[in-house]
């Protein structure tokens, strides 16, 4: 009888774990980030694409022999292919991106308090002394 319950518990709890992460996630405001930045890829794709397809139509009067501009037409080819692992790869930038500012912007905070902190200390320090 506990050996037919167990898997139907196990399921149960499982279930429920999942469901209280995708709350958090939700209520942490991840999947709103995840999204931004995927549209934001999707955009700077699309603007790498038609920048690229253009310098390869200004690119087609150049010489055909020539080896540095036979790598610019292979690279500008590559870049006027926007694929999926290239926007994703893509969102995951803007989201590092994001989260290295923030992180920037806590340090420049933590930095300023620990400032006002020694300067706080310092004052008490001198007016201790003359007392």
């Amino acid at each position: 009888m506990l050996a037919a319950l167990l898997p139907s518990v196990v399921l149960f709890v499982l279930a429920l774990v999942a469901f209280s992460g995708a709350v958090t996630i939700v209520h942490g405001g991840f999947i709103r980030l995840a999204i931004g930045a995927l549209i934001v890829a999707l955009l700077i794709s699309i603007i790498f694409s038609s920048c690229a397809v253009l310098l390869l139509e200004a690119s087609s009067s150049f010489p055909t022999d020539v080896v540095p501009v036979i790598f610019l037409r292979g690279a500008l080819g590559a870049i006027a292919q926007p694929t999926i692992a290239g926007i994703v790869l893509l969102a995951m930038l803007v989201v590092l991106a994001m989260s290295t500012s923030r992180v920037c912007g806590l340090v420049e905070e933590i930095q300023i308090l620990l400032d006002a902190h020694k300067a706080v200390a310092e004052a008490e320090a001198i007016s201790s002394t003359k007392r």
